[in-house]
């Protein structure tokens, strides 16, 4: 992960710790987070997430249902 990634995603654990949420919410949360941000890193590099538009992130779904195993119990 890069660094600018890594921060945003420390950021994102760090506002959940705040919520009270479960443990195994907080670790789908990240895990979910995590995996959307290795497929931008992959398919789109350089980009920063802050970046990514509408469409990308279109994308990322139209990937995620075409790969059952990568299908969370949310979407």
């Amino acid at each position: 992960m890069n660094k600018e990634n890594s921060i945003l995603f420390d950021k994102h654990k760090d506002i959940l710790s705040f919520r009270d949420l479960a443990d195994g919410t907080v670790s789908s949360y990240t895990s979910c987070l995590k995996a959307y941000i290795e497929w931008v890193e992959q398919q789109l590099p350089g980009r920063s997430l802050s970046s990514i538009t509408w469409e990308e992130m279109r994308s990322y779904i139209c990937w995620l249902k075409d790969r059952p195993r990568y299908v969370f119990s949310f979407i």
